[in-house]
């Protein structure tokens, strides 16, 4: 796999879904690519649900959650999980959760691909259609987002790229993606003064979209040069349609 058009010094790996390609950097400054280990998972054997969804709040047609709701969940996320991955990333999910508020307790299995990847990993994870798997990279800018915060530095600047084959597949990504209040942009689309403050850390858009034949780009390359010390993930969605690796 190519990692073009980024550099060794910004770290870039890939995790690989069934349908999804995910291709996060930056999460591992101090190691470089050829040192990354490989975490493979694969869940063609039968696994346990770690927990029902928790009961929707509907406002307006919008999924809502009152305030011991969401304290009922993230005292879920933490029993759950606070064992299996430590409590900065536990924190840093449950910071996630709320922000794109989401009100389901999340899979050990999307967890443990977000995980590895907040560990600058190669990850492989083979999941079934409808497990969830756009949750991974609509997590991961908020996640990364808590890690890289510091008393005296609030990081509100990750960025995930999300590839996707279909105009109107992005157009649905994104409704979607609004309707939980997650900021996203088609990266052909961005103004020259929105990609000034995305280089800057002053956007508030964690998702970029853009298609294959525009990733090839030199323009749109030059722009994720220049925004790369804040993009965290490349995610390629539809990634069975990939001819050669």
């Amino acid at each position: 796999m190519s990692t073009s058009p980024f550099t060794a010094d910004t770290a870039c790996q890939y995790v690989v879904q069934s349908q999804t390609l995910f291709s996060p950097h930056g999460a591992a400054e101090k190691e470089g690519p050829e040192e990354f280990a490989c975490a493979c998972v694969n869940y063609h054997h039968t696994y346990v649900e770690v927990a029902r969804s928790l009961s929707s709040v509907y406002c307006g047609g919008k999924s809502a959650m009152s305030k011991e709701s969401s304290d009922t969940l993230a005292a879920l996320i933490e029993n759950k999980f606070l064992h299996i991955f430590g409590r900065e990333f536990v924190e840093a999910v449950k910071f996630a959760m709320e922000m794109c508020k989401y009100n389901f307790l999340p899979k050990f299995e999307q967890l443990q691909a977000i995980y590895y990847l907040s560990r600058g990993k190669d990850v492989f994870v083979h999941l079934r259609t409808g497990f969830g798997k756009s949750l991974i990279y609509t997590l991961f800018p908020y996640v990364c987002d808590a890690l890289r915060s510091s008393p005296n530095n609030d990081c509100r600047s990750s960025i995930v790229v999300l590839i996707s084959p279909l105009i109107s597949l992005m157009d649905d990504q994104m409704a979607k993606m609004a309707e939980r209040g997650i900021h996203s942009v088609k990266l052909t689309d961005l103004k020259d003064r929105q990609v000034e403050d995305l280089r800057r850390g002053k956007s508030n858009i964690k998702i970029a979209l853009l298609s294959p034949e525009a990733f090839t780009s030199l323009t749109v390359r030059e722009t994720l040069r220049e925004l790369k010390e804040h993009i965290v993930c490349v995610a390629i969605d539809e990634a069975h349609c990939v001819l050669q690796w």
